[in-house]
Protein backbone atom coordinates (compact mmCIF):
# COMPACT_ATOMS: atom_id res chain seq x y z
CA UNK A 1 0.00 0.00 0.00
CA UNK A 2 2.68 2.33 0.65
CA UNK A 3 4.72 1.69 -2.12
CA UNK A 4 1.58 2.25 -4.37
CA UNK A 5 1.46 5.91 -2.58
CA UNK A 6 4.55 6.61 -3.41
CA UNK A 7 4.46 5.65 -7.20
CA UNK A 8 1.37 7.74 -7.44
CA UNK A 9 3.10 10.78 -5.70
CA UNK A 10 6.08 10.75 -7.72
CA UNK A 11 3.91 9.90 -11.16
CA UNK A 12 1.99 13.30 -9.64
CA UNK A 13 5.53 15.08 -9.19
CA UNK A 14 6.80 14.21 -12.46
CA UNK A 15 3.93 15.07 -14.35
CA UNK A 16 3.38 18.82 -12.51
CA UNK A 17 7.46 19.16 -13.03
CA UNK A 18 6.72 18.53 -16.77
CA UNK A 19 3.99 20.85 -16.60
CA UNK A 20 5.77 23.99 -14.93
CA UNK A 21 8.99 22.80 -17.28
CA UNK A 22 7.12 23.60 -20.64
CA UNK A 23 5.60 26.70 -18.74
CA UNK A 24 8.37 28.28 -17.67
CA UNK A 25 10.12 27.36 -20.78
CA UNK A 26 7.94 29.34 -23.23
CA UNK A 27 8.84 32.45 -21.00
CA UNK A 28 12.25 31.82 -21.45
CA UNK A 29 12.24 31.93 -25.14
CA UNK A 30 10.04 35.30 -25.19
CA UNK A 31 12.18 36.87 -22.47
CA UNK A 32 15.54 35.95 -24.19
CA UNK A 33 14.76 35.76 -27.58
CA UNK A 34 13.42 39.61 -28.18
CA UNK A 35 17.04 40.47 -26.97
CA UNK A 36 18.62 38.52 -28.76
CA UNK A 37 17.11 39.59 -32.32
CA UNK A 38 17.25 43.52 -30.51
CA UNK A 39 20.97 43.23 -30.56
CA UNK A 40 21.53 41.29 -34.10
CA UNK A 41 19.20 43.78 -35.63
CA UNK A 42 20.41 46.91 -33.89
CA UNK A 43 24.30 45.79 -34.49
CA UNK A 44 24.02 44.36 -37.79
CA UNK A 45 21.22 45.54 -39.17
CA UNK A 46 20.47 47.60 -42.04
CA UNK A 47 17.68 50.79 -42.03
CA UNK A 48 14.55 50.16 -43.30
CA UNK A 49 11.19 52.53 -44.02
CA UNK A 50 7.93 50.78 -43.07
CA UNK A 51 5.78 50.77 -45.91
CA UNK A 52 2.98 48.70 -44.62
CA UNK A 53 2.42 47.16 -41.09
CA UNK A 54 -0.29 44.39 -39.86
CA UNK A 55 -0.19 43.07 -36.63
CA UNK A 56 0.12 39.22 -36.33
CA UNK A 57 -2.97 37.41 -35.30
CA UNK A 58 -3.67 37.56 -31.62
CA UNK A 59 -0.60 39.16 -31.29
CA UNK A 60 -0.97 42.90 -31.08
CA UNK A 61 -0.09 42.98 -27.18
CA UNK A 62 3.13 40.70 -27.79
CA UNK A 63 4.00 43.49 -30.15
CA UNK A 64 4.49 41.12 -33.61
CA UNK A 65 3.91 42.33 -36.61
CA UNK A 66 4.44 41.61 -40.50
CA UNK A 67 5.77 44.77 -41.95
CA UNK A 68 6.51 45.39 -45.57
CA UNK A 69 9.99 47.97 -45.79
CA UNK A 70 11.57 49.26 -47.99
CA UNK A 71 15.61 49.19 -48.36
CA UNK A 72 17.13 51.16 -51.88
CA UNK A 73 14.56 50.76 -53.68
CA UNK A 74 13.67 47.49 -52.89
CA UNK A 75 10.44 46.13 -51.08
CA UNK A 76 10.48 43.18 -48.60
CA UNK A 77 7.67 41.59 -47.47
CA UNK A 78 6.78 39.34 -44.42
CA UNK A 79 9.72 40.88 -42.37
CA UNK A 80 8.35 40.18 -38.94
CA UNK A 81 8.38 42.77 -36.35
CA UNK A 82 9.00 43.04 -32.35
CA UNK A 83 8.13 46.35 -30.85
CA UNK A 84 8.60 47.11 -27.63
CA UNK A 85 5.85 48.72 -25.34
CA UNK A 86 8.52 51.68 -24.19
CA UNK A 87 9.64 54.43 -26.02
CA UNK A 88 7.26 55.94 -28.01
CA UNK A 89 7.01 52.61 -30.13
CA UNK A 90 3.68 51.17 -29.45
CA UNK A 91 3.50 50.20 -33.33
CA UNK A 92 5.10 50.69 -36.55
CA UNK A 93 4.02 53.61 -38.29
CA UNK A 94 4.05 54.06 -42.14
CA UNK A 95 7.62 56.09 -42.41
CA UNK A 96 9.19 54.57 -39.17
CA UNK A 97 12.46 53.55 -39.46
CA UNK A 98 13.63 50.13 -38.31
CA UNK A 99 16.60 48.01 -38.39
CA UNK A 100 16.00 44.41 -40.13
CA UNK A 101 18.52 41.60 -40.54
CA UNK A 102 19.46 40.04 -42.52
CA UNK A 103 20.95 42.34 -45.10
CA UNK A 104 20.14 40.20 -48.44
CA UNK A 105 16.66 38.62 -47.72
CA UNK A 106 15.24 40.08 -44.21
CA UNK A 107 13.18 37.88 -41.64
CA UNK A 108 13.10 40.13 -38.24
CA UNK A 109 13.30 43.94 -37.45
CA UNK A 110 13.35 45.94 -34.73
CA UNK A 111 13.23 49.72 -33.62
CA UNK A 112 17.01 50.31 -33.21
CA UNK A 113 17.88 49.92 -29.36
CA UNK A 114 19.58 52.90 -28.02
CA UNK A 115 20.46 54.93 -24.56
CA UNK A 116 18.38 53.33 -21.62
CA UNK A 117 16.61 50.72 -24.05
CA UNK A 118 19.83 48.42 -23.14
CA UNK A 119 19.00 48.54 -19.92
CA UNK A 120 15.63 47.02 -20.81
CA UNK A 121 16.80 44.55 -23.16
CA UNK A 122 20.00 43.54 -20.68
CA UNK A 123 17.39 43.21 -18.12
CA UNK A 124 14.68 41.05 -20.28
CA UNK A 125 18.11 39.03 -20.86
CA UNK A 126 18.94 38.30 -17.25
CA UNK A 127 15.18 37.77 -16.76
CA UNK A 128 15.16 34.90 -18.99
CA UNK A 129 18.02 33.40 -17.78
CA UNK A 130 16.53 33.47 -14.65
CA UNK A 131 13.47 31.98 -15.98
CA UNK A 132 16.02 29.01 -17.57
CA UNK A 133 16.86 28.32 -14.36
CA UNK A 134 13.26 27.65 -13.38
CA UNK A 135 12.77 24.97 -16.12
CA UNK A 136 15.53 22.74 -14.71
CA UNK A 137 14.55 23.44 -11.46
CA UNK A 138 11.06 22.28 -12.34
CA UNK A 139 12.66 18.84 -14.02
CA UNK A 140 14.44 18.05 -11.04
CA UNK A 141 11.07 18.27 -9.23
CA UNK A 142 10.73 14.76 -6.90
Amino acid sequence: METKKSMVRLILMKVLGVILAVFFLAITVLMIGYPLISLVSTLDGVDAKVVEAKVCVNCKRAGLYNLTVLVDDQKFKNVRAIYPQWGGHAQPMKGDVVKIWPQIKPRVAAVETEGWAWTMVGGLLLFGVVMLEFVFLAISLR
